[in-house]
């Protein structure tokens, strides 16, 4: 749902108003405040995390990679290898460890 979407009454809290209610609602499970507050950051932080990765799979969707990295491991030569344009052979699309990149 795009932000025009959205109705106009829709109350959106701040990320710290966010981490406010949830460590109350921890301390009302018993948890002490400074575990609670702990939990409710590392939760928020890990929802911002999953929106974070849903949003780049979102703008790459339809998109075409302009280039591709992989790790090369050879022995004792461990490094960064990356590959431009749309010559990339495709059978490197189809490799683990490939990963395509978006502009």
């Amino acid at each position: 749902m795009t932000h025009e979407q959205k109705p106009e009454s829709a109350e959106f809290r701040t990320r710290e108003e966010q981490i406010e209610t949830m460590t109350v609602h921890y301390m009302e499970a018993g948890f002490p405040i400074n575990a609670a507050r702990k939990l409710a950051n590392d939760g928020v932080a890990e929802a911002e995390a999953r929106g974070a990765a849903e949003q780049r799979r979102k703008d790459a969707e339809g998109a075409e990679p302009v280039a591709y990295r992989w790790l090369s491991q050879f022995p004792g030569c461990e490094h960064w290898l990356l590959e431009y344009g749309a010559n990339v052979p495709g059978y490197k699309t189809k490799l683990r460890g490939i990963t395509p990149l978006y502009t």
